[in-house]
C-alpha cells in the first residue's frame, strides 16, 4: 500500500521510487521475518536533499516502541551531518561518513544472527560495524519503505 503516494521515476536502474519530504511518502507491504536471523537490506540511493533537521528514513518495521524491537534504516543527522543508520531501537549502530547530496550511492545494512554484529556498508566498503546486545526481535508490522508513523524518525527527500 501506499500513503501520500511517493513518484516513480527513471533511476539508476531505470526504477526508483522518489520520496518527497514535504509529503512524508511511504510505501508499505505486510510483515517480513526479519527478527532472530541474519538480513541483508540494499538500496541504490540519490539524495537530492537533506531537508529534515532530524532524520530521513529509508526503511523500518516498527510495531511497538521497545529495546531491539523496531528496525529502522535512515539517514540521521549529528553535528548537522548526514550519515547513514541501522537501529533495532536503543541498539544503534552509525555510520562513519557524512553523505554527499546529488550522487548515486549503493548502502547495505547488514545483520550476523551468529555474531550479533550489525554493519553498514558504502558503495561496497565497510563503513562502520558493531556487535549488539541482542538481535531484532520484531515480530509484527508492516515493512515500510520512506515516512513511519513514530515522530521521531521524520522523513526524508531522495531516491531508493
Amino acid at each position: 500500500t501506499t500513503s501520500k503516494t511517493p513518484a516513480f521515476i527513471t533511476g539508476y536502474n531505470n526504477k526508483a521510487l522518489f520520496l518527497n519530504s514535504t509529503l512524508n511518502p511511504s510505501l508499505s507491504t505486510s510483515y517480513i521475518p526479519l527478527g532472530n536471523t541474519s538480513f541483508t537490506i540494499d538500496a541504490w540511493l540519490y539524495p537530492t536533499a537533506f531537508s529534515n533537521s532530524s532524520d530521513h528514513v529509508l526503511v523500518s518495521m516498527c510495531p511497538v516502541i521497545n529495546n531491539d524491537s523496531c528496525l529502522y534504516l535512515a539517514i540521521r543527522r549529528n553535528n548537522s551531518n548526514p550519515y547513514l543508520s541501522f537501529g533495532f531501537y536503543n541498539d544503534d549502530l552509525w555510520g562513519a561518513t557524512i553523505l554527499s547530496l546529488n550522487k548515486w550511492i549503493h548502502v547495505a545494512f547488514v545483520f550476523d544472527m551468529s555474531k550479533f554484529q550489525q554493519s553498514i556498508y558504502l558503495n561496497g566498503f565497510l563503513d562502520s560495524s558493531r556487535n549488539t546486545l541482542n538481535p531484532l526481535r520484531v515480530v509484527s508490522g508492516n515493512f515500510s519503505i520512506g515516512y513511519n508513523s513514530i515522530t521521531f524518525l521524520g522523513n526524508k527527500s531522495f531516491e531508493v
